[in-house]
């Protein structure tokens, strides 16, 4: 049993991989290599040729592997002599081999010891890095979690269970990446104090609401506007002090903990080009239902709010677009819902989201929200799709949807009806795409 519009299933897939090729993170980083009389060109930084000494390729991230293979590509064939290798650090099942840069595999979104261990073997290669060396640093989503190198006195295990209950507790990603890095030893811009004579040039990915430099993985590279007090006030907003272990509450009383802050002298020989984002990915997909005659509903919200207020939005959407407009439409959106986990269930927001709106939207239509990364949560699927069947479909089953809901158990759900969307990685990650057809 599937959607009962099979063409809507089609359709939606279309726009959604329409999105992703959008923001390819191999594209988009070919975009910004470039050499020019006598010059190094990344993004809009220059540099003479002959003033390189060695490059580096670094960093972390789910789409860093699509990334560095296209920058190791672009240095062996234009400066062989200086290209001097590297290493990047990505989840796992997304790798390439690459030839000169050493590619880990590392969990996500709860950290692992093998992240511990890309993120040693990171920082030793930028410490080995000598001044006036060239460090081309490439970050996507997932880097926080990747990287997962906790400060001295911090044991890995405090740092994952940090995470895990920040991410229960339905934190944004604002508020985790505040803890994650002022309890991490190479976040908030404390890589670069391990080779501050180098040049640094960050190519970014932006999985993050407003694409912030200080907050794209954590910030390994820029200066961190948030402090200790913030970290103070996001862990009583959310009364989790007894869930941090006592090595973290006592590192984050310590001022000597402090992440240092833009404008420090320490930034002034790095370069930051955030080079895709999810409203790139939007674009894209709103330009391509254009093409197959879907009127597209102007809405230029970025949903990144707690997911009832996200299905609540679509409800007023799908309640008003049925009122006003005669013709079949799109509405197409982007973002990331936080969710509350309070179940012992299996799922992700995206497979989440579309459980709630196929219980509450009214009348005809199909929807599809999915991760661009091609992952929903701890999980193999990217999304779900749903339709105004997909209760009564799942009824005849003798499923019924609040339960799923009420145990965060959206994947069994989808899987038993057949509307899971798996995508595989898709070697980018500018968070979420959310689509709704109507065929009115």
């Amino acid at each position: 049993m599937a959607l009962a519009r099979p063409e809507d299933r089609s359709q939606l897939e279309l726009l959604f991989r329409t999105g992703v090729e959008a923001v390819d993170a191999g594209t988009s980083t070919a975009r910004f290599l470039k050499t020019d009389s006598g010059f190094l060109e990344i993004g809009g930084f220059k540099i003479s040729r002959p003033n390189l000494k060695k490059i580096w390729i670094l960093g972390g991230g789910k789409a860093t592997a699509a990334m560095a293979k296209v920058a190791e590509e672009f240095f062996l064939e234009e400066m062989p002599q200086a290209f001097a290798g590297g290493v990047i650090v990505v989840k796992e099942g997304h790798g390439l081999p690459l030839e000169h840069v050493r590619c880990r595999e590392a969990s996500h979104p709860v950290p692992n010891s093998q992240g511990e261990k890309g993120a040693i073997e990171l920082l030793k290669q930028v410490a080995g890095t000598e001044p006036d060396d060239l460090i081309l640093f490439l970050l996507s989503g997932g880097a926080s979690a990747l990287l997962p190198l906790p400060a001295k006195g911090i044991p890995l295990a405090s740092k994952m269970s940090m995470t895990r209950t920040l991410l229960e507790c339905g934190a944004d990603i604002h508020e985790i990446n505040a803890l994650r890095k002022h309890c991490s030893r190479i976040k908030g811009g404390k890589l670069v104090r391990a080779a501050p004579g180098a040049v640094w040039v960050t190519l970014a990915i932006s999985d993050v609401p407003g694409d912030s430099p200080e907050t794209i993985g954590s910030g390994p590279t820029v200066g961190d506007p948030t402090t200790l007090n913030d970290c103070w006030s996001i862990v009583r907003k959310y009364g989790i002090e007894r869930k941090l272990s006592p090595e973290i509450l006592e590192h984050l009383q310590r001022e000597s903990s402090e992440t240092p802050k833009p404008g420090d002298e320490l930034f002034s020989r790095t370069y930051y080009q955030v080079m895709a984002r999810n409203k790139d990915a939007v674009n894209a997909a709103v330009k391509k239902a254009i093409g197959l005659n879907y009127p597209t509903v102007p809405e230029s919200r970025f949903l990144s709010d707690d997911i009832s207020q996200v299905t609540e939005f679509w409800k007023k959407l799908k309640e008003r677009c049925d009122r006003e407009m005669k013709k079949p439409f799109a509405a197409i959106v982007g973002g990331e819902p936080t969710v509350e986990v309070k179940g012992p269930g299996k799922g992700g927001r995206n497979m989440e989201l579309a459980l709630r709106l196929a219980g509450m939207l009214p009348g005809k239509f199909s929807f599809l929200s999915a991760g661009t990364d091609g992952t929903d949560g701890p999980t193999d699927a990217a999304g779900a799709f749903v339709d105004e069947t997909t209760i009564p479909r799942a009824r005849k089953m003798g499923m019924e949807w609040h339960e799923y809901l009420e145990r965060n158990d959206s994947y069994p759900f989808f899987e038993k009806i057949g509307d899971l969307f798996v995508t595989g990685p898709t070697g980018t990650n500018v968070m979420d795409l959310q689509m709704l057809l109507v065929r009115q």
